[in-house]
């Protein structure tokens, strides 16, 4: 594109002056006028016109950082499959490989569709995982690929990895529960929804504490998780907001699994948990805000369910 650039502006700078030039020389007293005027005139004719015939996307950035910095305001917005191909983009301009970015990619595309755990996301995983055996999210996302897979050696092997770097309490708890239900037997697959089972979507108001509103920093995420109960398992769904304005109606379905063939109706119980995190990790980290709720089939559908936001993260 540079080139062409550079012969386009060539060639408009010889076009003024074979038009321009000749008047300018003439002794006539408008030739002069007229030749600045065409001067002036004609390169903006020319920008003009190529403005309007061109389908270049002259605002999109042109290095690793500039794509990077829009995935990171896709995902901000929500915008997942956006993210993913910016993240895509840096990926494809960047001269080394970059775990972050890498993970940035694998967590935008499985944010969008779980079914990526399958596909290019779980491959970038598994790279990721080959270059450096310690990176935290690659470690979780690449257990959840491997319980996606049935590949219980594997999800007990990343997820017991990643308790070893000593995470926050809150997720060491996860883990720990996680690998208690792998045991030495693996862990059944989540069968379908029997049929006319509820729920398949759970709507939820989430608010959060009076007080602690200083401690939400601009830009934070909001995480709705489902799992099912007592097992402290893997989430079933994950729903993923911008936490800037409380309190907000959110509603949680299956389209929003993170195991493929998972359903919230295939439970008699489940653990909801509402999340804001400053640094916007899937993960739970020191500072982060959260309130639980349970919910019950046996309670019924009618009542509306409440989180309301009120403990912070040791």
């Amino acid at each position: 594109m540079t080139g062409f650039l550079a012969a386009s502006i060539l060639a408009t700078i010889a076009a003024v002056a074979i038009i321009a030039v000749p008047l300018l020389r003439r002794a006539d007293d408008k030739a002069p006028v007229a030749g600045l005027l065409v001067a002036a005139a004609f390169p903006v004719a020319v920008i003009t016109a190529y403005a309007i015939v061109s389908d270049y996307p002259w605002s999109a950035p042109r290095d690793t950082a500039g794509w990077r910095a829009l995935g990171d305001s896709h995902m901000m917005q929500e915008r997942f499959a956006e993210a993913r191909d910016a993240y895509q983009r840096a990926m494809q301009l960047s001269e080394a490989a970059d775990d972050e970015l890498s993970i940035a990619f694998a967590e935008a595309a499985i944010l969008n569709d779980s079914e990526a755990l399958q596909g290019e996301a779980g491959r970038v995983i598994e790279e990721v995982l080959k270059r450096t055996s310690d990176n935290p999210r690659a470690l979780w996302y690449g257990g959840l690929m491997a319980v996606a897979q049935s590949d219980w050696a594997a999800a007990r092997e990343r997820w017991g990895r990643l308790l070893e770097l000593s995470p926050p309490p809150a997720v060491r708890q996860i883990l720990e529960q996680q690998l208690a239900v792998l045991g030495g037997q693996g862990m059944a697959a989540p069968g379908p929804a029997p049929e006319g089972s509820e729920p398949t979507r759970l709507s939820v108001r989430v608010s959060l504490a009076p007080g602690l509103q200083a401690n939400v920093k601009p830009g934070a995420t909001l995480f709705l998780i489902a799992r099912a109960a007592g097992t402290g398992g893997a989430p079933i769904a994950v729903l993923r907001r911008e936490a800037g304005s409380l309190p907000a109606d959110l509603e949680i379905s299956d389209s929003d699994s993170m195991l493929p063939g998972s359903s919230l109706g295939g439970h008699d119980a489940i653990e909801l948990t509402a999340r804001i995190s400053n640094g916007g990790d899937a993960i739970a980290a020191p500072g982060d805000l959260y309130g639980d709720l349970l919910w019950r089939r046996e309670a019924g559908g009618g009542k509306a369910l409440e989180i309301l936001i009120d403990s912070v993260v040791d």
